[in-house]
C-alpha cells in the first residue's frame, strides 16, 4: 500500500509540473502577443502621421501673367470650353482649367485670340 501512495504522489507531482509549465508557456505567449500588438499599433500610427494625404484643391492654380515674344506681362484668366465654344478675352490670355494643372503632370493650355492689340 505504501508503494501505491508513492506512485500516486509522483503522479500528482508530475501533473502539477505539467500544469505549471503550461501556464508559464501560455503567459510567455500572451506577453509576446501583447508586445507585438502594441508595436504594430505604434508602427501604424507612426506611418499614418508621417504620410498625410494632401487635400484636393477645388480651384486650379492660375498663372498671373505670361510673356511671349514682344508681348510682356499679359494677364492670364481661367477659362473653359462650353458647348464647343472656347472662352475668349479681348485683352487677356486664357488658362484652360480642364487641361493639365501647374506643378502636376500633364499639358498646360494657355491660349489667346489673335488680335492687333496683342501682336
Amino acid at each position: 500500500m505504501v508503494s501505491n501512495s508513492k506512485k500516486e504522489l509522483k503522479k500528482r507531482s508530475y501533473i502539477r509540473q505539467i500544469l505549471a509549465n503550461s501556464l508559464i508557456f501560455l503567459g510567455v505567449i500572451a506577453l509576446f502577443a501583447i508586445f507585438g500588438l502594441t508595436q504594430f499599433a505604434w508602427i501604424s500610427n507612426t506611418f499614418a502621421k508621417t504620410a498625410p494625404i494632401p487635400a484636393q484643391t477645388t480651384q486650379p492654380e492660375v498663372p498671373a501673367k505670361i510673356s511671349v515674344g514682344q508681348i510682356n506681362n499679359l494677364e492670364v484668366t481661367p477659362g473653359e470650353i462650353n458647348q464647343n465654344q472656347w472662352d475668349l478675352s479681348p485683352d487677356k490670355a486664357i488658362f484652360l482649367k480642364t487641361a493639365g494643372q501647374i506643378n502636376q503632370n500633364g499639358n498646360i493650355v494657355i491660349y489667346g485670340h489673335d488680335t492687333i492689340k496683342f501682336w
